[in-house]
């Protein structure tokens, strides 16, 4: 029998609507990837190299969380930036204790690459909504917490990129 064009392959032969919420997740995760490796361009092109490898390692990271779901693995722990996921909820909800920057809200003087990082930010936590609608709060605590993560280093990563005292001006 022809699969049917509303359905897709969960994992193996198992098929499921394409509206399935861990499909949904699937596809956010790709949406994400994409928009890391365009900002990796980005800083690139800016020869920002600190960005670039902090970039290359989130999109590891979204590798990982692909490999960890699909396969039904437990995520293994992982380090942003030189941080764990302690220490990077730590710095991203008191970023003036680890940088000596206030908490900013995105604005258009920080310039391009930071606004793309402010919008990869939002697109991880989109991805974070999807992924507690296809686990609740109890199934893969293992990927929410590093989606959760996820958005925390990008957040940090934009206050690292801001133009030397951009912070303090209001935008």
């Amino acid at each position: 029998m022809a699969k049917p064009e509303h359905m897709t392959s969960l994992r193996g032969a198992q098929m499921v609507e394409k509206t399935h919420p861990v499909i949904r997740l699937r596809g956010q995760l790709d949406a994400l990837q994409a928009a890391v490796l365009l900002a990796k361009l980005r800083a690139q092109e800016k020869n920002r190299e600190e960005a670039v490898a902090a970039l290359g390692e989130i999109d590891a990271l979204i590798a990982q969380i692909f490999n960890a779901e699909y396969k039904e693995e437990p995520l293994p722990p992982f380090v942003l930036m030189g941080m764990d996921a302690a220490q990077l909820r730590a710095a991203s909800h008191n970023p003036e204790a680890f940088y000596g920057i206030p908490h900013v809200q995105p604005c258009a003087e920080m310039g391009r690459l930071c606004l793309e990082l402010n919008a990869l930010r939002a697109q991880a936590r989109a991805a974070e909504l999807c992924a507690v609608e296809a686990f609740g709060a109890t199934e893969r605590p293992d990927i929410l917490k590093a989606l959760n993560r996820l958005s925390s280093a990008i957040y940090l990563l934009t206050l690292r990129e801001m133009p030397p005292g951009q912070w303090r001006r209001r935008c």
